[in-house]
């Protein structure tokens, strides 16, 4: 498994980024670049398993929120374990390192080109939304569009501490809010689709539509303190963790590939793709064994390191190839490009802040032994 929880949250990242990659790789490479070409077995070949990958680029995000409130929370419990109390403010402290400088880096580049009057249909609004993390509800635009994720993560994260931090050690009562809160928001989307209150595209991306997510995962790092034998059942041999591995794998595997969700009530397609989430979860915390341990592989690890970035600059790469942008974001140019910056801010500028991080704003809660019934992977680098 992943030596520590950010190894977690970058390799659900960087599925995320490649699925986006691969939706816009798909509509450079067919919708484009290749009009009205007569297309070979290869190419048919090629076409078919890009259109399978960007199918659903939302699963992949969602399985991201699932685990990052799982990890998350987890890691702000075994703060209040070992020291008593949950620092808020080292909290913020440590997401702002982490995901601020990136995205000013990224908000800064757009910002220019935008002066220079190379994004005409690009409101400057767009750009504020973004950086003030309210781009789900605010703007419009390509080169911004995808942060609504990001969005919706840290107004989530806005929220759910001050109700571990206001209900000290009270895990039952913690858990029964978060419980309480994923149902109430599925019941919500659920009737907001059914009875057409809103638009495909709101389903998709507002916070009262998708805070359960984070939630599945806030719900199972709880019940694992509250009931741990009720939830570590499942995973108690390396059989049945690989064998929750696989079911979610393939769960997911061919809910993308197969495009399943056409197939559910309306609204509950993203309560699909959480249950998998939570079955992924539970087969890396059990017993160990092979047909668990996928998320050690090491070109997984390799990406997941680079997945911010990827996430981030891929929208500027990849997309329409409007006037000044015919070169970027030729294919494959634009794959190579966003590839290239990932990897240059990854090392110049995330990794030398999350050595800051782990060495300024965290408190002192030791290095745990890793625990099935209640507890994270050994480790000193965190993600929170």
């Amino acid at each position: 498994m992943p030596a520590n929880i950010a190894d977690w949250l970058d390799l659900a990242r960087g599925l995320a980024a490649v699925e986006v990659l691969a939706f816009h790789a798909y509509q450079l490479m067919f919708r484009e670049q290749l009009p009205g070409a007569s297309y070979d077995s290869v190419i048919v070949f090629a076409y078919s398993v890009v259109w399978a990958l960007s199918a659903h680029g939302v699963a992949a995000v969602m399985v991201f929120f699932v685990l990052s409130g799982y990890l998350i929370t987890t890691l702000l419990l075994r703060e209040e374990e070992r020291t008593g109390s949950i620092s808020l403010r080292l909290f913020y402290l440590r997401r702002a390192l982490r995901l601020f400088p990136a995205l000013w880096l990224y908000l800064l580049v757009i910002g220019l080109i935008w002066l220079s009057g190379g994004l005409p249909d690009h409101p400057w609004h767009s750009l504020v939304s973004s950086l003030l993390y309210i781009r789900n509800f605010v703007g419009r635009g390509h080169e911004t569009g995808h942060l609504w994720s990001l969005a919706i993560e840290e107004q989530f994260y806005l929220l759910w501490p001050l109700v571990l931090v206001g209900l000290p050690r009270r895990n039952r009562l913690r858990l029964a809010i978060a419980l309480g809160g994923l149902v109430s928001v599925t019941l919500w989307r659920v009737f907001a689709a059914r009875a057409g209150l809103v638009s495909a595209g709101a389903l998709y991306i507002r916070s009262d539509f998708r805070f359960d997510g984070p939630l599945y995962g806030c719900a199972v790092a709880l019940a694992l303190r509250v009931a741990p034998r009720a939830v570590t059942w499942s995973n108690s041999t390396a059989l049945r963790s690989g064998l929750l591995a696989v079911a979610g794998t393939a769960g997911i595997a061919a809910w993308i590939g197969l495009r399943l969700n056409y197939l559910v009530y309306p609204g509950t397609d993203t309560t699909v793709v959480c249950l998998l989430g939570v079955m992924l979860i539970l087969s890396q915390i059990g017993a160990r064994g092979r047909g668990s341990d996928w998320l050690a592989w090491r070109p997984l690890v390799m990406v997941g390191q680079v997945s911010y970035g990827m996430y981030l600059w891929q929208q500027l790469f990849l997309g329409p190839s409007t006037q000044g942008f015919e070169t970027i974001r030729a294919f494959p140019v634009g794959l190579l490009a966003t590839f290239a910056v990932a990897v240059t801010s990854y090392w110049c500028l995330e990794k030398p802040l999350l050595r800051l991080k782990d060495r300024k704003f965290h408190k002192q809660i030791g290095r745990p032994v890793f625990s099935a019934a209640h507890d994270l992977p050994a480790g000193t680098r965190t993600a929170a």
